[in-house]
């Protein structure tokens, strides 16, 4: 059961506030689709988690057979490399999220370099905050990363409860969607296959990877 919905004003503000983001930073509809070529539902997963928590959202997503995308910290990749194996051997992608998680727009370009070389092996780059410029774009492209952000913000990090999870991403959803979700979420892991139940009940299909993604 639903917690109480989001108000409209909410709703309509987050909209609002979105749209204002991609027309101050330039983002493209691919960008924020994650490259997304159908109209199904991508989930997204950012930063980090202690291993047995990955390991339960990746039994989640195989008992529902999801792929997704996993845009993770350099720092905790480098300590969990067999796990970082096991999600790609799943048959999920994983993005770079940057090294530490600066904020990248506010960065001299030796940084924003560094940054991204000291994360994980990718193609796709999700700069922490959604926080990029012509300069965070320029440097990716040179060392071989596109953007990949969002349409859906979940907005999990500020604690919202499961039925308020639910509530947003239902509430947001529309074809293609790519959902930012994140691995340390206070009550992301409990929501998640409600989310996905929600996300099927309202008639869409979520994404398995291969044609749906050009990465």
């Amino acid at each position: 059961m639903f917690a109480r919905p989001l108000r409209k004003i909410d709703i309509t503000r987050s909209r609002f506030t979105m749209r204002y983001s991609n027309l101050r930073n330039g983002s493209t509809d691919a960008e924020r689709r994650c490259y997304n070529r159908s109209e199904n539902i991508l989930l997204t997963f950012d930063d980090f988690a202690a291993p047995s928590d990955v390991q339960s959202f990746l039994a989640i997503l195989d008992d529902n057979r999801v792929h997704a995308i996993f845009f993770l910290l350099g720092t905790w990749a480098a300590e969990n490399q067999d796990l970082v194996s096991e999600i790609r051997r799943r048959g999920h992608t994983v993005g770079n999220h940057s090294s530490t998680h600066r904020r990248l727009r506010s960065e001299s370009e030796k940084v924003i370099r560094q940054e991204i070389v000291g994360g994980v092996k990718s193609s796709l780059l999700r700069p922490p905050f959604g926080a990029f410029n012509e300069r965070v774009r320029a440097v990716a492209l040179e060392e071989g990363h596109r953007l990949g952000l969002w349409t859906i913000d979940s907005e999990d990090w500020k604690g919202l409860s499961v039925g308020r999870l639910r509530d947003r991403v239902r509430r947001e959803l529309h074809p293609g969607a790519c959902i930012l979700l994140h691995l340390n979420g206070e009550n992301t892991l409990m929501a998640l296959p409600s989310i996905i139940e929600d996300i099927r009940a309202e008639g869409y299909k979520l994404s398995m990877g291969g044609n749906d993604l050009q990465p």
